[in-house]
């Protein structure tokens, strides 16, 4: 296989990948967020604790989330009142979706299209 071929086969899964990024993200709403370099899975807790809940995750370790995908963690109670009124997202840890789940995906994909031809 050429560079060049190698290459489109690269950018093709990379797409493929941030597509099923945002499958994911929608079929989980609001409350889980992906982020975009090395898929870190985020429970967004932003809307919970803007509406009164706050109560129920302050004993948990919550981050602000930065529109770059950085994050830092929120120490104090007015840290997260702080990042909340900045507008960033504040959420608490999940962990990586494993690669592998996405050449699963990508390899069940790619049988299905070669079914439909």
């Amino acid at each position: 296989m050429e560079q060049a071929d190698k290459d489109k086969f690269m950018k093709m899964i990379e797409e493929k990948s941030q597509a099923i990024t945002k499958a994911v993200e929608h079929l989980y709403s609001k409350n889980i967020y992906i982020t975009k370099e090395d898929h870190f899975v985020w429970l967004d807790l932003t809307d919970k604790l803007l509406n009164g809940e706050k109560w129920k995750w302050l004993g948990h370790e919550l981050y602000a989330v930065y529109e770059d995908d950085t994050e830092q963690l929120l120490e104090s109670e007015e840290q997260v009142d702080e990042a909340l009124k900045l507008g960033h997202k504040v959420c608490m840890e999940v962990g990586f979706i494993p690669k592998d789940f996405y050449f699963s995906l990508l390899h069940e994909m790619f049988h299905a299209v070669l079914k439909i031809y």
